[in-house]
Formats: structure tokens, C-alpha cells, sequence
């Protein structure tokens, strides 16, 4: 494995689990209350864009977060909160890989119900 300076934390965990989750971005910083105001922010962004003519093709998709893409947001927060098992997560806009040395971090997440395409 090519370890490099720029992340030197590559190279230190055997497994990576790679999922999607609408919205994942808002988990960045694994608090409840952020995620709530960010989507509300989101919401109303794209409900504002979509109103004018010439409108970002993801405003719809930003207008349109549903309360069960929310539940699972803050489901998984919990889960991260609340699982003390080492772990390196990087977080994109809908998706998250999860790097860690505990091969049972990477079953328990691959199970989760609102995981989507979960590949390690």
C-alpha cells in the first residue's frame, strides 16, 4: 500500500467500508442540532431556486430531503456518537468511507438499514 504525507493517517487502518446516505455531508460534525439547521438551510435553498427561471438542477433534489432521510441522518449520527471503536471517516456529499483496524465496526455499519451500496 502507497502510504502519503499528505494523509498520513492512510495506511494505518486494515479495512474501509464505503456507503451512501442522502445528505452525508451534514454528518461532518456529528451533532444533532447542525443537522437540522443544515437542512433546513438546504430546504429552503432549493425551494428559493427553484422558484427562478434557469434554476441549479439539485435544487429540486435540496428542496425535496425527506423527514425519513432526516430519521436516518440522525440514526446514523447516533451510531458514530455513540460507537467508541477507532476510526477515520471522510465524509463527501452522499457519501462516507469508514476506515478502521475492526473488522466487526465494518459488518455492524454494512447492516444498517438506511446504508446504501455499502462495498468494503
Amino acid at each position: 500500500m502507497i502510504k502519503s504525507r499528505s494523509q498520513p493517517w492512510h495506511g494505518r487502518y486494515d479495512h474501509c467500508v464505503r456507503f451512501v446516505i442522502p445528505e452525508a455531508s451534514v454528518l461532518r460534525y456529528l451533532d444533532a442540532k447542525r443537522i437540522d439547521k443544515i437542512i433546513a438551510w438546504r430546504r429552503e435553498w432549493g425551494r428559493k431556486v427553484m422558484t427562478n427561471p434557469g434554476s441549479w438542477v439539485h435544487a429540486w433534489a435540496k428542496a425535496n430531503i425527506t423527514d425519513q432521510q432526516v430519521v436516518d441522518l440522525h440514526a446514523m449520527c447516533d451510531f458514530l456518537v455513540n460507537d467508541a471503536r477507532p476510526r477515520k471517516l471522510m465524509i463527501s456529499t452522499d457519501v462516507v468511507y469508514l476506515y478502521t483496524t475492526d473488522e466487526t465496526l465494518v459488518r455492524d455499519v454494512m447492516s444498517l438499514p438506511y446504508v446504501q451500496n455499502a462495498v468494503h
